[in-house]
């Protein structure tokens, strides 16, 4: 289902190709859920982090991480997510918080520009952790979580309680 308002105009703006990509990438996402159940599930928020990953690994497994996300390059990456982030923070009556982050083994090497797509592309970050230590990273995992879940109950509150009506 596609609902149409004054809030998606920003998406008749974007370069078609990146625009058909971000809804081919969401209509395979929505598929792929379970049938028969509610679910919350934001395709945004998937291909932002497999966009990530996409950029931060190379030969057959970015091959397959672009031609998921229906991209024909990096440099399509990051404009389709600089235009959704940098878009969506400037349209009247819309709050896109996002709050991703990618864990990585000490043990890789990063491409010195992934960290700075992270920021500046994704507004999410990568930490290198040394996954032998399961109890260490499960903890700064979970203690990023917290944070983040704090975050978003900290600002801004609806301002009128949601309520469900006969």
């Amino acid at each position: 289902m596609c609902l149409k308002s004054r809030h998606t105009q920003y998406l008749y703006n974007m370069e078609p190709s990146l625009a058909a990509s971000l809804s081919h990438f969401a209509a395979r996402f929505a598929n792929e859920l379970e049938k028969g159940k509610s679910q919350v599930c934001s395709p945004l928020s998937a291909q932002a982090v497999l966009a990530l990953t996409a950029l931060g690994s190379g030969g057959d497994t970015r091959k397959e991480l672009l031609e998921a996300m229906a991209l024909s390059d990096d440099e399509a990456l990051r404009s389709l997510f600089s235009y959704v982030t940098s878009t969506t923070k400037s349209v009247e009556g819309i709050t896109l918080k996002m709050a991703n982050k990618v864990y990585v083994t000490n043990k890789s090497k990063l491409q010195p520009d992934i960290q700075k797509d992270a920021k500046e592309v994704f507004q999410s970050a990568l930490e290198q952790l040394d996954f032998t230590e399961s109890a260490a990273a499960a903890g700064a995992v979970n203690k990023w979580v917290r944070n983040s879940y704090m975050y978003f109950q900290s600002s801004s509150p609806l301002e009128s309680p949601s309520k469900a009506s006969p």
